[in-house]
This record gives C-alpha cells, sequence and structure tokens, in this order.
C-alpha cells in the first residue's frame, strides 16, 4: 500500500510481479496531481492506495495447487527415523514405499476455523493456491458462546467440555475440504480454555476471580481439571470423525503452558491459587516418597528442613533467586559453609546435599507432572485415534531445557518464533497502546533463528508451529522465505505461519498477524512454500549433535545457574517469549 503524500508529489503505480512487489514511478502531468477515485483518505488526511489481490481468482505462475494432491488413506502421517513420513499406497508404516513429508502451513484462529459450506471450500483452495499442506487449528476453544454464524468457539458458555453442535458441524465439513485439497490439520486441544470455578465445579480461585488465567497450568496438575480435559479430548476427536482419517497430522495438547515455564516465568501464584495448593503439595510428598522412600530421607539427604516429620512445603521461584543471592555474599569468606549449606559450586560437580539438591529435585518434580498430564493426554488422542498420529505436549520455550524430560514420550518437538512481537505497557493486547522495534530477521535477530537448533531432538521431528514478523514491521516481508530457508537447510518437518485470518470477516488490508489483506508477505507465500516442501535449499551436510547429561546439566549446576537456566530470557511480549542458557 503507498501513501500520497501531497498533491505536488509523482504518483506511484503498484504492479504484482511473480511473487513480488515492484514500483513503477512515472511522472504526471501537473494538472493530473489529484487523488484519483482509487484513493482512499485516511483519518489522518493522508491518500491510501487501495491495493488488493482477488484470491480466488489468481492463476498462472503463483498458483501453487499442483504440489498438493487429495489426501487417501496412503497419506496418513507417521514418525520415521526422526522425520514424518506418508505410510504410502500399501498403508502400512515402516516399509518401502514411504515417503518423506515436510508440511508448509499456516494458523487459522477463532471464527476462521468454522467456515460456511461454501466459505469452507473456498478457503481450502485459497491455501491450496498459496502451496499450503497444512492448517494449524488454533483458539477453538478459548471464546465459548452461543454465536453461530459464524461460531467463534467449539465450546458454549455451559460447563466444560459443552460443545457447540453448529461449530462442529462446520469444522467436520471444513476439514473434509481440506482433505480434498491435500491438506492435513494439526488439531490443537487446550489453547485458551480458562477454568470457571462456579461452572466447572471445581475450587475457588483468589481475589475470587471467576476463571483462571490464559496460560496459567492448573488445568496441568489439578485432577478433575485434567479428567475434563480427557473428555474434551475424546468427545472432540469422536464428533470430527478423526480416528484413522488421513488428513489428522499431528496433535497438540497444551498451547504455551506447562509447570516449568509458570516457573521460568516468575507466574507461579498464577499457577497455585491457595485453594489448589494442597493438591500440588500432596502430589510432591508422593514424589519424595518415591524417590528417596520417605520425605524423611529427603529431608536428612538435603539437610535443610525445619523438621524431617513435617510436610515438606513448596518451593516457588523465589526461593531459588534467594538462594543464590546468599551464594554470592557467602563465596569467598565462607567458601566451605556455601557448600555445606547450598551445595557444590563446581557446574560439573553433582549436588549431593544442601538448598541446591532440594531445588534440583523440586524442579524434576516439575518436569515430572508436567509429563504424566501429556502423557495421559497422549494416550486418549491415540486410543481415539491411532498409535500412529504425531503428538507434542507444549513449545520448547515454555519449559526450557527440562522440557526435553517432561516430553520425552511425545513424537515430535514443537516450538514458537517472533520477530518484532508486539510489547504491550498497559493492558495485554491493547489495540490502542502497543510497541514494536522494527527489527530485522536477517539483521540483529538472525542469531536467535539459528538458535532453534538447539530445541532439537535428533530423534523426532522439528515444527515450529508460530511464526511471524508482524505488521506494520517493515521488514515483515522477510520472514517466510527465510524461515523456508533456514528450515531446509536445518532439514526441519513443518512451518506454519501465524496467522491466514482470525475474525469473521475476509481481510482486505494488513493487520498484525493475517496474512490475507497483508500482500507483501501473501507474495512470498508460494515460493517459500515450494522451496521448503521441495528442498530448493539443500539440507546442510555436516551435523553437529550434543549428548546430553541425565539429568540435565542445568541441574547439576550451582543454584544460581540452576536458577538462570530455568529462568526465561525476557525479549519480546509477555506470551511469546524465547528461553536461553546464561
Amino acid at each position: 500500500m503507498s501513501k500520497l503524500l501531497s498533491k505536488t508529489m509523482r504518483l506511484c503505480a503498484l504492479t504484482l510481479t511473480v511473487g513480488y512487489l515492484t514500483l513503477s514511478v512515472t511522472p504526471l502531468p501537473a494538472i493530473a496531481q489529484t487523488a484519483p477515485a482509487a484513493f482512499t483518505i485516511g483519518d489522518n488526511g493522508i491518500a491510501y492506495f487501495n491495493f488488493a489481490i482477488d484470491e480466488d481468482k489468481l492463476g498462472g505462475a503463483p498458483d501453487r495447487s499442483a504440489m498438493n494432491q487429495a489426501l487417501d488413506a496412503g497419506s496418513r502421517i507417521f514418525v520415521r527415523n526422526g522425520h514424518f513420513y506418508r505410510v504410502g499406497p500399501d498403508n502400512r508404516p515402516n516399509t518401502a514405499d514411504d515417503a518423506r513429508v515436510r508440511l508448509y502451513g499456516i494458523n487459522l484462529s477463532f471464527s476462521a476455523n468454522f467456515p460456511s459450506d461454501a466459505d469452507a471450500v473456498r478457503l481450502a483452495q485459497r491455501l491450496r493456491k498459496l502451496g499450503i499442506n497444512a492448517v494449524r487449528l488454533h483458539h477453538m476453544d478459548t471464546s465459548p458462546g452461543t454465536q453461530d454464524n459464524p461460531p467463534r468457539s467449539l465450546l458454549t458458555p455451559g460447563p466444560y467440555p459443552t460443545f457447540n453442535p453448529v461449530a462442529v458441524s462446520r469444522l467436520r465439513n471444513f476439514i473434509d475440504a481440506l482433505k480434498q485439497q491435500g491438506i492435513y490439520v494439526d488439531l490443537n486441544l487446550h489453547v485458551g480454555y480458562r477454568f470457571r470455578p462456579a461452572v466447572d465445579q471445581l475450587p475457588p480461585l483468589d481475589g475470587k476471580n471467576e476463571a483462571t488465567p490464559l496460560g496459567a497450568p492448573v488445568h496441568v496438575y489439578y485432577p478433575r481439571m485434567v479428567a475434563l480435559q480427557e473428555d474434551y479430548a475424546r468427545q472432540l476427536i469422536r464428533a470430527l470423525g478423526l480416528r484413522n482419517n488421513p488428513a489428522l497430522a499431528m496433535v497438540e495438547i497444551n498451547n504455551e503452558s506447562s509447570l516449568l515455564a509458570a516457573w521460568q516465568r516468575r507466574e507461579w501464584t498464577e499457577a497455585v491459587p491457595r485453594a489448589y495448593e494442597a493438591e500440588l503439595r500432596k502430589q510432591w510428598q508422593e514424589w519424595l516418597v518415591r524417590r528417596y522412600g520417605s520425605t524423611t530421607k529427603a529431608c536428612t539427604t538435603w539437610n535443610t528442613c525445619v523438621s524431617s516429620s513435617s510436610v515438606v512445603p513448596l518451593l516457588t521461584p523465589t526461593d531459588a533467586s534467594q538462594i543464590g543471592q546468599w551464594r554470592d555474599r557467602l563465596d569467598g569468606k565462607f567458601k566451605s559453609l556455601t557448600a555445606k549449606v547450598l551445595g557444590p559450586t563446581d557446574p560439573g560437580t553433582p549436588n549431593t546435599s544442601g538448598e541446591a539438591l532440594r531445588v534440583r529435585d523440586f524442579l524434576l518434580f516439575l518436569a515430572d507432572t508436567d509429563r504424566a498430564y501429556f502423557n495421559r493426554l497422549r494416550q486418549v488422542v491415540q486410543s481415539e485415534t491411532d498409535v500412529l498420529v504425531p503428538v507434542t505436549g507444549t513449545q520448547m520455550g515454555y519449559g526450557g531445557v527440562l522440557n526435553f524430560d517432561s516430553q520425552a514420550q511425545m513424537d515430535y518437538i514443537d516450538e514458537h518464533f517472533y520477530i518484532d512481537h508486539p510489547d504491550f505497557p498497559g493492558p495485554a493486547w491493547d489495540r490502542n497502546d502497543w510497541r514494536i522495534r522494527n527489527s530485522a530477521a536477517s539483521d540483529g535477530e538472525l542469531n536467535r533463528l539459528l538458535a532453534l537448533s538447539l530445541r532439537r531432538d535428533i530423534r523426532k521431528p522439528f515444527v515450529v508451529s508460530e511464526y511471524n514478523q508482524p505488521f506494520p514491521n517493515k521488514q515483515g516481508s522477510e520472514i517466510q522465505p527465510l524461515m523456508a530457508a533456514i528450515g531446509a537447510a536445518q532439514d526441519w518437518d513443518g512451518l506454519f505461519f501465524f496467522d491466514y485470518m482470525d475474525g469473521d470477516n475476509w481481510a482486505a488490508t494488513p493487520s498484525a498477524f493475517t496474512l490475507a489483506g497483508d500482500w507483501s508477505k501473501y507474495a512470498a507465500t508460494g515460493q517459500s512454500a515450494m522451496l521448503f516442501r521441495n528442498g530448493l535449499v539443500g539440507t546442510l551436510q555436516k551435523q553437529t549433535g550434543a549428548l546430553r547429561q541425565s539429568p540435565p546439566c542445568a541441574i547439576q549446576a550451582p543454584l544460581k545457574r540452576i536458577y538462570r537456566c530455568a529462568t526465561a530470557s525476557r525479549r519480546n511480549s509477555p506470551r511469546k517469549r524465547d528461553w536461553a542458557w546464561t
């Protein structure tokens, strides 16, 4: 979109070439220096040129439809040798006709998941033309309501899970339309649903809050919440007809949330409301008994308990940071005392006693609690679909290095990545109060992009299920080809742009995260899909791996390092952050 800054400026004509927007500047006679009808006057008095692409009529070289074929039984995806494969014509995994597949996908959010019958076909055809072969069905549980034209959620305001039959019917029809266009789905289970004590028959929350905070992992450990999520998953999978359905590529259990993440991000109060604390403390005692034989033996090993016969309290991130400060104060003057009270200082020396060992054990407890939740939901998913369906727990940035432990039984690794995600100085997601840095992926942010390799497990497929460089970042059009090139070179398995659209209407102008209407990004989508899916950038030949100690080195390090390793590197938005070693 170009601006007409004044009547005396030369007007610019926009031309769409194959995959690129180019400007051709043509001087016009002075008599013509007035805004033509194609311009719209904005609220600021500036005339804007309305540029749009008719996606339904897109054809010729930009049309990548030929990359997709309708999905059949042989298209079912499974994991083999650390990557995604199709089972092939014989419909059996791990045979000679298996074929490697990479997923170049896009997110749909809220109402976009529930198009009408006519719009379902239209949208599926649009995405196919872009070279998209997977759709991430996202934020389907976030906004329960009664709206049904279109629905905004799978859920109604009734007790969880009460399904909206119109939404379920539309989504099932949409999945069928996607399947005909050769497009898989990534089913997201828990994303934004906030449990409501008064409605869902749960203990009260602190401050008489009506619902759990977004992302707070109370639902990871509280038994009734876990059972309700099992019921939700079973009912949804059955209602959508996903058993042995080749359209189902993968399932995500819990978006951007875990107990490890709550510790890491110092969101512990939200994770453990007072009425729920007793349940988590009970599970902590049980974990200690399994590990040490009794809580008394645990206290004796740590040499830190006030009374070895009392209930061992839960720890908080503040406990760990205070211990790190104590070490700083004591080191140098009372080194032997420091080691005795807090644990050894050598990163290579296992902590055998002291406060550092207690913190280590607590972090391992959190990882095991996350793991039990992930494993339980994975078992439900695969019992309702089939054992081939790849399942993941949450994103690696939401828990850090210990997620390798908590997701040991998961089938693939998932991550999110944003360049210049908006910051919100005031209320979160305030459309009128946000900041960006106008940073570039190809400049100062490139190291963060390359560092995604540190989150991989060589034995499993690697997927980035959200990425973007949102509007109005001026370099935003670089993100898709750059991600596609690096993903192909590093042999990743899936990329999902966030998102195509999330509203009730078809977008025609740029808006934050959406691809529809952001034509500078749109023009690069087809080429990026072809580059990644077809391996036009070859996989790097040299592979460098690192053996991980068990327990992880972060847990064997001194307390100060433990805390830092378990703490997020704070950058970008409160919900789209990165973790890093320090």
